[in-house]
């Protein structure tokens, strides 16, 4: 691999990295937007939830996404595989169930139970910016677990 190409992986761990701190860690939606291009789509496979385009994916995060954000939300990496345009990472999630997330399951209440569940990313990235995230969890066992 050449010295150019391995610059470019490593540019992409840093964009996803600031991406995600800033919307998941700092939940501060202008820092991650910065790091999406104009025509960025997201899309939560499970439920169907995301947003096209910058502004409707500023829509999804600062209506949907981070105002029902578990407040013991913690990300830990499991895996992580990197080329130059994209980047698709297993992380296990874990948090206590203590609000109604539609993002992640719609319909059930919270139940206060903690809950660990293993979430696949998988970001695009076009010239310097995240163009796509799609993320997919067994929302089947998710709802088993949470009695919903």
């Amino acid at each position: 691999m050449t010295p150019g190409i391995q610059a470019m992986i490593r540019d992409v761990e840093r964009l996803w990295d600031e991406h995600t701190t800033a919307l998941f860690d700092r939940r501060d939606v202008p820092a991650a937007l910065a790091r999406m291009s104009r025509d960025a789509v997201v899309r939560h496979l499970p439920s169907g939830e995301g947003g096209t385009g910058l502004d409707g994916v500023r829509a999804f995060y600062a209506e949907r996404l981070v105002p029902t954000l578990p407040g013991s939300l913690r990300r830990v990496p499991v895996s992580r595989t990197v080329d130059q345009f994209r980047l698709a990472q297993e992380s296990t999630w874990r948090f206590v169930h203590d609000r109604e997330m539609p993002w992640l399951l719609a319909g059930v209440e919270a139940t206060g139970r903690p809950v660990e569940l293993l979430v696949v990313e998988i970001a695009r990235v076009r010239q310097g910016r995240i163009a796509e995230r799609r993320l997919l969890w067994d929302s089947a066992e998710l709802r088993t677990r949470l009695g919903g």
